[in-house]
């Protein structure tokens, strides 16, 4: 299984199905940003917001607002998140990640930490 801080640094991408998002690490999800709205609940079976399965080697987040990220997202539009890599402590603040995915062509997903300037609903 790869480490959040090597998929950042060797620049590995995620994949995007529908409303679905492929990252090829496991991480706590604290918040979701998209469009516009904040998501911090990720353990109910809701129909809204957004969902979270842990995998052996791999999460996979359901943004179920959305029926097609890659139709209803600009070429602009950020998904934005906060995560703290599996087996880090998550009180620990210097562990929380602010990342941003990006859907691009071929059902890829770039994955980048965010700057420090960038605004970000906390």
């Amino acid at each position: 299984m790869k480490k959040l801080e090597d998929v950042l640094k060797e620049k590995n991408h995620g994949l995007c199905y529908g409303n679905r998002i492929l990252l090829p690490f496991n991480a706590m999800v604290l918040k979701v940003a998209v469009a516009g709205k904040v998501y911090t609940n990720f353990c109910s079976k809701a129909k809204h917001g957004v969902l979270i399965n842990h995998k052996d080697t791999f999460t996979e987040m359901y943004l179920l607002d959305f029926s097609d990220l890659k139709s209803e997202l600009s070429d602009y539009d950020l998904i934005k998140v906060v995560m703290v890599e599996d087996g880090k402590d998550v009180f620990d603040f210097s562990n929380h990640k602010r990342l941003d995915f990006k859907i691009g062509e071929n059902h890829m997903v770039t994955i980048e930490e965010m700057s420090e300037d960038v605004l970000f609903v906390e």
